[in-house]
């Protein structure tokens, strides 16, 4: 019932595996929207966090997702009680958009909207 189940058995998104060795550190998704838009998802094993592997996993991503996939704007939604992961964001020149309240499994969550154009990623480690 995660992010898996929901979005990687539909044709137009692009889901992706972060392995070190054989081990998966982490995933994530572009999600298909509208024209030249993607929402992405992204998640690191717990015993991985803190380990550079997320960077890695965003940086990897936006590159397949702005140069090879070609979308112009990728958002994403943030827990708002996840500051680590809010700064990771805004690192790789997220901004800020909005805000949102998901049903996340039967509990309403509240979320930071974010976004980045193509104009605005460089490629490289952030």
């Amino acid at each position: 019932n995660g992010w898996l189940d929901t979005y990687c058995c539909e044709s137009m998104n692009h889901c992706f595996a972060a392995k070190e060795e054989e081990i998966c550190v982490g995933f994530s998704i572009l999600i298909d929207k509208k024209e030249g838009e993607a929402e992405f998802r992204v998640a690191v094993s717990p015993d991985f966090i803190g380990s550079g592997y997320g960077r890695k996993i965003i940086n990897n991503t936006l590159t397949l997702g702005f140069e090879v996939y070609k979308y112009k704007i990728i958002s994403l939604i943030v827990r708002k009680n996840n500051p680590y992961a809010i700064k990771l964001y805004q690192r790789h020149d997220f901004k800020l958009y909005g805000e949102t309240t998901e049903n996340i499994q039967g509990q309403c969550i509240e979320f930071f909207k974010m976004k980045i154009d193509n104009e605005h990623f460089v490629m490289g480690e952030n």
